[in-house]
């Protein structure tokens, strides 16, 4: 797991928000603008997400504990993302 590929949903008042990554089409409608207008709070109070699940999930700790910022530290390109999404065999 790494920032370039972690997703959130977050549910209020019975609907959900399902975050987009800097990289998804829909990046625009669904990206940390979109989810701030959807709580009603400004970018910078709800960045950066620190999440914790370790105690009601077992597996890998590295994808159970950790934090998504507004905008990753480094983008990568599209090519680059390809390329850690679909390694070669």
């Amino acid at each position: 797991m790494n920032e370039h590929f972690v997703t959130i949903s977050i549910e209020r008042k019975g609907r959900w928000f399902h975050l987009a990554r800097y990289h998804d089409a829909d990046y625009a409608e669904r990206g940390p603008q979109a989810l701030a207008r959807f709580l009603g709070l400004a970018v910078d109070d709800i960045f950066p997400i620190s999440y914790d699940v370790r105690r009601f999930v077992k597996g890998n700790t590295a994808g159970l504990k950790g934090s998504i910022s507004k905008e990753p530290r480094v983008r990568l390109t599209r090519a680059q993302i390809i390329d850690m999404a679909v390694p070669e065999l």
